[in-house]
């Protein structure tokens, strides 16, 4: 599956209606907690968005690396359906698990409290991204308020 992320915008301005015209696509940003119910859902949502609107909305999933494994199929199905559907790594952050450990189905329930921990710290690599790549809208789990 290839991985690619949102162009940043250009003009830095918010877009207008005209946009979308011009074949500017809408730029939505999925932030999903780091539990299988919720990224499953959401990757869900992302590519109904962008199937609903082929060509008007391109949807952007941001997960951990570990995660990707969880939505990749679902991901790689709307790609190849033609759907605007991406995945933005960012970097889980270190709250003393193994590597690979970043969702809470995966981590032992003695260390489940570390998979919170890392929702918390992860809040300056979502800010650093949505800064960077700054999306049109941004569908956030609820740790991500």
């Amino acid at each position: 599956m290839a991985t690619t992320a949102a162009t940043t915008r250009d003009d830095g301005d918010a877009a207008t209606a005209s946009d979308a015209g011009a074949g500017r696509r809408l730029r939505v940003f999925f932030l999903p907690s780091f539990a299988r119910g919720h990224l499953i859902p959401q990757t869900d949502l992302a590519c109904l968005m962008a199937a609903a609107r082929p060509g008007e909305v391109e949807a952007t999933m941001v997960v951990t690396p570990a995660n990707v494994a969880l939505i990749a199929p679902t991901v790689a199905r709307a790609a190849a359906a033609g759907h605007a559907v991406r995945v933005l790594r960012h970097p889980f952050p270190d709250v003393g698990l193994g590597d690979g450990v970043e969702c809470l189905a995966t981590a032992p329930a003695h260390d489940a409290w570390r998979v919170y921990r890392a929702m918390e710290l992860v809040q300056m690599s979502h800010e650093s991204l949505l800064r960077e790549h700054r999306p049109d809208a941004i569908v956030s789990d609820v740790p991500f308020w």
